[in-house]
This record gives C-alpha cells, structure tokens and sequence, in this order.
C-alpha cells in the first residue's frame, strides 16, 4: 500500500514484534504521522519536570500518543497537566502543547503508552502555518486528494446553514472540506452536520452525517475535517463499495505519481 510516512525501527525490535505484535505496538507500526523519522518529541511532567525524549504514536489537532520509559511515565491517567514539545530539525519548526493525560498503557516491557488531549487549542492553531497543518490534522485512514481536474463538491447543511465548499482531502471515514475563513467560523468542534458530496465516478450524490472534529488554515482558507457517522442509514453507506472505489482509484493515481517521480530523481 503507498505510503509517504517513513518508519526507524531496529532489527531486534521489528523481529520481537513480527513474532508477537501486542495492539499497541501495532498502532506504533501504523502511524501516520509524516516523516516520523525526521521529529524529535520530548515530555515534560509537572511544573519542575525534566523534558523526556519520547516517540510519537500518533498526532492530529485534538492530542498526540507518544511512547515513553514506564520508570519516568504518569503512573495513571489523572488528568495532570504536561508539556508536549515537537520539533523537526531540518526544518527548523518547534511547536509546543500543553495536554492532559487521558490514558496510561502498557506498550512493551520497558515502555508504556500516553495518550494526551490538548488543552489550548487555540494557541497551538497560531503556532501553525500550512507546512505544519499536515503533521497535526490526520485520520486513521489513508487521505487521497481528488484531482485539480475533477473536484468533489461539498454541501453542508447546518441548522438554517446552506453551505458550499470542496473536498481538500477524501478517506473511508471522512472528509477534508475547503471553504473561506467566514464559513467556517460557521461550525464548533463536535457539532454534527449533513453532508453531500458530489463524487465525479458516482451518479447520484453522497449523503451522510458527519461530526466537525479539527480545522486547519491554508493561506486564506480553512480545511475543516468531518468525521462520516456511518451508524446511521444514509446513501454514502448503502454506496459504500463505489465510494472506497473512488478512494482506491486515487491512491492509485497518487502512486503512479510518486514512482515518476522517483524515476526522474
């Protein structure tokens, strides 16, 4: 499967976990945090905490996993307040969160899982630009990014809102929505809204409820990313099978991309 996110693991632990991979060393495996291998993350616990290097799990605009030592983790989900520091050294960029501990879990014999929530996100919004945003806004499932040539128009509707925007991004579970600063200041993070796409391989249009989780800013527009609630009946899960389609189609198209140009490297 294509894939842009690069993975450092040594020998020793690749073979430990290929004979018996525990759940969470399978979310590690599958991280999707871009150029994982190029960030350095480091923990700080308690007002006099020392930073602690850790490895990210994962990370999106709501909170970040990382991978510690057990001897120097929170023994519990408490709610205590940390300090998150992420930074990329060839890029030169540094950010900083303070989160919350929501959960405390066993990772391997030496390490523990940490799961953390950011508790201002309005201050970490400003500390990013649109070479950040991709770091911190992500789902679980492969993003494909619909060609220039043929978008995927994007209908909201919410309360008495009528909105128009296109997708920036399209997975299995969700939806990137690109719009103007105006119409997003529109929606609250958690607010459920119906959507309607407009897919170019499928007649009819896509519909489905969806829960506004994150947004992020590109130049002058904002990208607001839209959870599908699947649970409920709507055309987009009775149209399921064509939709991944659609999405399959493009990661093929992002492939081929990606080998041209490495031939041409």
């Amino acid at each position: 499967m294509f894939s842009l996110f690069r993975r450092n693991r040594d020998a020793a632990q690749a073979a430990a976990e290929a004979a018996d991979p525990t759940e969470e060393q399978r979310l590690f495996h599958h991280s999707q945090v871009p150029d994982a291998a190029d960030l350095s993350a480091h923990l700080s616990i308690g007002d006099d905490g020392l930073p602690v290097q850790v490895d990210l799990i994962d990370m999106n605009i709501q909170g970040a996993g990382v991978r510690m030592p057990f001897h120097v983790a929170p023994s519990e989900a408490n709610d205590q307040l940390v300090e998150l520091v992420v930074a990329h050294a060839q890029d030169g960029w540094r950010v900083t969160s303070l989160a919350r501990v929501t959960r405390v879990a066993k990772f391997d014999e030496q390490h523990v899982h940490v799961g953390l929530k950011f508790v201002n996100l309005g201050d970490l919004y400003a500390q990013l630009d649109d070479a950040l945003g991709r770091y911190f806004n992500r789902r679980g499932d492969l993003r494909v990014q619909p060609e220039p040539s043929a978008t995927v128009g994007v209908k909201i509707s919410y309360l008495h809102h009528r909105l128009r925007g296109i997708a920036h991004d399209v997975s299995r579970t969700g939806v990137g929505v690109r719009m103007t600063l105006v119409q997003a200041a529109t929606f609250k993070t958690g607010e459920i809204v119906q959507l309607r796409l407009d897919v170019p391989t499928i007649k009819t249009p896509l519909e489905a409820p969806a829960y506004v989780r994150h947004g992020y800013r590109i130049n002058d527009d904002v990208v607001l990313g839209m959870e599908f609630d699947l649970e409920k009946r709507c055309s987009l899960r009775d149209q399921q099978k064509a939709f991944h389609a659609y999405i399959e189609a493009n990661e093929r198209r992002m492939l081929d991309l990606q080998q041209k140009l490495t031939r041409r490297g």
